[in-house]
């Protein structure tokens, strides 16, 4: 039969509404504490029927707990029976209905006419007990009896305690209908409610374990959620991953240990088979609203699960995205390190382009390589960048971090583009000074082939030299107008002075070259209109002197007549009749007789006259007897003789003082080039090295705002500095000035200061640790100082240039052997090359032995004794081939060989310096080493 309501209109709600919290008050029989289970009672005296809680409602709506005493039950069970067992019995049948059921308070239905008198107090004495614990728990007890009254009642009482017991006493079960509907009492009280006690307790049995099992999942679930609902994140990427892993392995420890699929699959089959199997419980409120529990619980498990779920996912996202922060902070970090200190200083260190074309070609290369190397190291900030956007969106000190590392990124590009841009400019630079050097270089050895403004005429042919200019300057190499605006437009560009000094220079030497070829040509244009006015001059001298050898033909016969008694008339007609015959001519045509014919008519005509006059025929005898004009008439200009190499002749005394003054050919006009640039960049050298020690140097005086790091570090900065100014000034400069008339004596000049020349492989050693404590100490200092004086190269422009300088000293040693001739190599002129030749091996050592030095300093075991083992000469690296390959380091000293084994400082970096540890060494005084095991 249909349950009623409390007013017993209708049926009983279902209440389908209920949030998860309500399930878990619902279920109080398993929420409170003081409830017990089905399980947890004796199964005899819960199946017995004793107490049972039928699902009907009074008129108030109060649930019904009935108390029987079923007659099948065994007198020794009833007398077992404690007034504990009774009062769990009663607990647990009134901890299932509903809180607001609950709330109105239990209506007991005690038949009391057929039990017991001990069992009557047993339970009676049960009730009394609840009632004084549970206040108002029971709204009233129906005593139904047709002979016991409340006297009966009154003589259970113990006397210890009063009676606080709602009674009803009434005489039969009809008497009970008019306080509840019989619809909402079962048989035992004369209604008809259907209700199986039997059904009921079996169903208990089945549903309490899986409500229990709910409950507790439901609690496990909760409590594997909390952590999740913390704000609390990582503090570092190792602690966040370490969470994700952590969070994953319990979450499938926590899935595997709940059987939560198990659990609805169970949830379900109860809800869809208990309504078939206890169909007399169908109307019972308490057995609906349990199916509806375990419904609700089903669903809140599923909810719990799928929100933890969502907590989790949640959670690990949040912790992967702490993760990815954490990675992106340090990449960026690293990032920012990289360009702070690596991008920067490399910047920095190419800040000046480059003073030669060696040294911007070298430059280009250098950045050529950084630009390769750093290609990944862009395309990683790139991909951090790419990795970190959908963090700058949520992230205020992400999207900070990603701006900047945008922004280092640009400006990276923009400065190596420029660097890259102004290189190419230096290159071209150079190179286009160089070739406007060459050009020049070329046209001064095309000029020289011809001394157009001191050789006579006749040594060439104007129209030949003409032809060759015009060649020469038609050639593809020829320095165009244009190539001298690209060169005067990045001479405004460049940032070194040098270079820029020295492009102007190149710049004034094509225009003065131009200029030279112009006026040559000019000069030629007048040479050639004289050579034509001269040959018409000589034509017009020549038939003049015809005629006047015509005459002096005629005069002769008549000589010759008289000589040998002619007579007179005879003579005068042969004269007239028959002249003397001139050789190869049959006739005289003045306007076809060539110079050789005339001499030889003179000189006929003269040996004639000598015989005729009895002369002797000696030519001073002769030539007394012309006069200069005609003798300068007959002969013509002397012939002029070929140049020769004034520095084959020049060889002995002092006339190799002077040779290359004198001598007019290539080689010496190319060595008097090579020398006055020598003396030219000598002397800015010099003055770079005293404005060094005059706006640098006393700044390393402390008590002048000298920073603290760089204090008693002026040994350590300028080394020698002022040795090498005094050196050059005083003792090179001089002796450079004194070889400008003698250029080929310039290895003199070497040789003789070759001790003192060692300071600069002193400087060479400390250049290393010196631009180590400028990067480190000094930069900030010494650029404000730069600035202060409004210089245009930093101080380690400045401090470089002594390596510079004598690497120049190589290069012009080079050009100055190479413009010999070796066939011309004797006497004098052989000593001065030999002189160069060892200069330029000197040099070399120079600049060899300050690396050599440094690496001294690094040899361990071994302690250095000049006095014993000699200046070192060279240190190299050799390898041994012997089960393998074992690399060693030699260092040769006048004395002694010493063998070394190089390792690095910090073995597990092998970008670390090298140390060299001492192995073996031996005397080298004229003795022939033989290694034979590796050492």
């Amino acid at each position: 039969m249909a349950g009623l309501s409390s007013e017993g209109v209708g049926p009983a709600p279902v209440d389908t509404t209920l949030s998860p919290q309500d399930v878990f008050r619902t279920c109080s029989f398993f929420a409170r504490s003081e409830s017990l289970r089905s399980l947890e009672l004796p199964l005899e005296y819960l199946l017995s029927g004793v107490v049972f809680l039928s699902g009907g409602r009074d008129k108030g709506g109060s649930p019904l707990l009935s108390i029987t005493q079923p007659g099948d039950i065994p007198l020794e069970t009833l007398m077992e029976m404690t007034p504990g067992d009774i009062i769990n019995m009663l607990s647990y049948f009134t901890s299932m209905p509903k809180d607001d059921a609950r709330a109105r308070g239990f209506s007991v239905l005690l038949s009391a006419e057929s039990i017991h008198d001990f069992f009557l107090r047993t339970v009676v004495k049960a009730l009394n007990t609840l009632q004084h614990t549970h206040v108002q728990l029971f709204k009233a007890v129906f005593f139904v009896s047709a002979t016991r009254s409340s006297t009966a009642v009154e003589q259970i009482k113990d006397g210890r305690e009063s009676m606080n017991l709602p009674m009803v006493y009434l005489k039969s079960n009809a008497e009970l209908h008019s306080y509840i509907d019989q619809s909402q009492l079962s048989e035992e009280f004369g209604g008809t409610l259907e209700y199986s006690h039997h059904d009921w307790v079996k169903f208990r049995l089945q549903v309490e374990p899986f409500i229990c099992d709910c409950l507790s999942i439901s609690k496990r679930l909760a409590v594997a959620m909390e952590p999740l609902l913390e704000d609390r994140v990582p503090r570092t990427i190792e602690e966040a991953e370490q969470s994700i892993a952590q969070c994953k392995v319990k979450r499938q420890q926590t899935l595997d240990s709940l059987h939560i699929e198990e659990l609805t699959t169970e949830g379900n089959i109860i809800n869809g088979q208990m309504g078939l199997c206890f169909s007399m419980l169908r109307d019972n409120p308490e057995f609906n609203n349990t199916l509806v529990i375990v419904q609700k619980l089903v669903d809140q498990i599923n909810n719990i699960k799928n929100k933890l779920d969502i907590l989790w996912n949640s959670y690990c996202t949040k912790l992967e995205m702490n993760v990815k922060k954490f990675k992106f902070e340090k990449d960026t970090e690293q990032m920012m390190e990289w360009f702070a200190e690596c991008a920067d200083e490399f910047f920095v260190a190419q800040g000046e382009m480059g003073e030669s074309l060696e040294v911007a070609e070298a430059m280009q290369q250098e950045v050529d390589h950084f630009e390769h190397n750093t290609q990944q190291i862009l395309a990683r900030a790139k991909h951090v960048l790419k990795s970190g956007s959908d963090l700058k969106n949520r992230d205020s000190e992400v999207r900070a971090r990603f701006e900047k590392i945008d922004n280092l990124i640009v400006k990276f590009d923009e400065r190596l583009n420029q660097l890259k841009r102004q290189l190419a400019e230096s290159v071209r630079l150079h190179k286009l000074i160089q070739e406007a050097f060459d050009w020049c270089v070329r046209g001064m050895e095309i000029c020289s082939d011809y001394d157009i403004l001191t050789a006579h005429p006749d040594t060439f042919e104007p129209s030949e030299v003409r032809q060759r200019y015009a060649e020469f300057l038609s050639q593809d190499d020829t320095f165009t107008a244009a190539q001298l605006q690209e060169l005067t437009e990045l001479a405004d560009k460049a940032s070194s002075p040098f270079t820029k000094d020295n492009a102007i220079f190149a710049s004034n030497r094509v225009m003065e070259m131009s200029e030279r070829f112009k006026y040559y040509q000019s000069i030629l244009d007048s040479m050639a209109e004289e050579k034509r006015q001269r040959v018409e001059q000589e034509a017009n001298n020549k038939q003049q002197l015809m005629q006047q050898v015509l005459g002096l033909a005629e005069a002769m016969d008549v000589l010759v007549g008289v000589a040998v008694g002619i007579p007179s008339d005879v003579q005068q007609s042969s004269l007239v009749q028959e002249p003397l015959p001139l050789p190869h001519s049959s006739s005289v045509q003045v306007s076809c007789v060539s110079s050789e014919e005339v001499d030889t008519a003179l000189e006929l005509l003269e040996k004639a006259v000598c015989v005729a006059s009895g002369l002797s025929t000696r030519n001073e005898d002769v030539d007394s007897g012309m006069t200069k004009p005609m003798k300068a008439a007959i002969s013509g200009p002397a012939p002029i003789e070929q140049a020769m190499d004034a520095e084959s002749k020049m060889v002995e005394g002092s006339e190799v003082e002077n040779e290359d003054l004198t001598a007019q050919t290539k080689n010496a006009k190319h060595r008097r080039h090579v020398m006055e640039e020598l003396i030219m960049t000598e002397e800015t050298y010099i003055q770079s090295l005293e404005h060094v020690c005059k706006h640098y140097l006393p700044l390393m005086e402390e008590g002048r705002d000298l920073p603290v790091a760089l204090r008693g570090k002026k040994e350590a900065i300028f080394v020698n500095i002022l040795n090498l100014l005094e050196f050059n000034r005083t003792k090179i400069l001089p002796k450079l000035l004194e070889c400008r008339k003698c250029p080929i004596k310039l290895g003199n000049v070497f040789l003789e200061g070759e001790e003192s020349f060692l300071q600069y492989s002193t400087y060479f050693k400390a250049m290393p640790s010196q631009s180590r404590l400028l990067v480190e100490a000094g930069s900030q200092f010494f650029l404000n100082t730069q600035h202060a004086i409004s210089d245009n190269l930093p101080l380690d422009s400045y401090l470089i240039k002594p390596f510079q300088r004598v690497t120049k000293y190589k290069l012009f040693l080079d050009d100055m052997i190479k413009h010999f001739v070796k066939s011309d190599l004797n006497g004098k002129l052989k000593e001065c090359f030999d002189h160069l030749k060892e200069s330029q091996k000197m040099i070399d050592f120079i600049l060899r032995h300050g690396n050599d030095l440094l690496a001294l300093d690094c040899l361990t075991g071994f302690q250095v004794n000049l006095s014993s083992h000699g200046m070192l000469l060279r240190q190299g690296e050799l390898t041994f081939v012997e089960k393998g390959k074992h690399r060693r380091v030699v260092f040769l000293f006048e004395n002694v060989i010493v063998f070394t084994k190089p390792r690095k400082t910090i073995a597990s970096d092998p970008h670390s310096p090298d140390v060299y540890e001492f192995r073996v060494k031996y005397k080298v005084g004229g003795c022939v080493l033989l290694i034979t095991a590796v050492i």
